[in-house]
């Protein structure tokens, strides 16, 4: 069932640097890559950052179009290069769900280091003691697994897409957006840091006065 923005519901505004506001937009980016964890869940504004396309974020459409070949071309271009006004500026462009807020793993190196540690614990222990004292360590490493599993996402499993229009790092985190609504226009809005509290109810009713539904 696909979730529809009201403005009696809370709302928190995210700004993001062109043309990574746009990709959400468009339905390209399915995940916001962050330093920092949330806990919060709900509806972000998506408010597109002061700072115009530039050479990195052509680099980005470039990459992204070669991956994304079903993307309309009026997106990208507009007959002299890659149209400006796709990818308004000092604006709120959608609106989405944030649904999980994950920590980047690759497990591969997450193997490689719980070996080391294992290897490591057997030559600390004598021959005759090393299966007995690896024991509790083996519940230890179990649980480290399972946490891990449950509040982790592999890098490796995205899309060569998600990848290429992310910041995909171990330490990172992935915030899964669903339910993007874009704007009939962009709407004029002053971004900041961090992901902050939209209470303004003139602004939220315009914000679900303005949403267009996505087929």
């Amino acid at each position: 069932m696909t979730r529809r923005y009201s403005p009696d519901q809370e709302l928190r505004m995210l700004s993001l640097y062109q043309p990574w506001a746009s990709l959400i937009l468009y339905g390209t980016k399915g995940n916001e890559t962050r330093s920092w964890h949330t806990s919060y869940r709900g509806w972000v504004a998506i408010h597109a950052g002061k700072q115009r396309l530039d050479g990195v974020g052509v680099h980005i459409l470039l990459k992204a179009r070669k991956l994304c070949p079903e993307v309309p071309e009026r997106w990208f271009y507009d007959g002299k290069g890659f149209r400006q006004d796709g990818y308004p500026t000092g604006a709120i462009v959608a609106l989405a769900w944030l649904e999980e807020c994950q920590s980047m793993t690759q497990w591969s190196v997450v193997v490689s280091l719980l070996k080391l540690i294992l290897i490591w614990r057997v030559k600390c222990s004598k021959a005759e003691e090393a299966s007995l004292a690896l024991l509790p360590h083996w519940w230890l490493v179990w649980g480290f697994v399972v946490s891990l599993t449950s509040c982790a996402v592999e890098i490796g499993s995205q899309s060569q897409l998600e990848q290429t229009v992310g910041d995909w790092k171990m330490g990172r985190f992935a915030w899964k957006l669903s339910d993007i609504q874009p704007l009939s226009q962009p709407m004029e809005a002053v971004g900041g840091w961090g992901l902050r509290w939209v209470k303004d109810e003139t602004v939220k009713a315009a914000i679900a006065a303005s949403l267009v539904a996505r087929s």
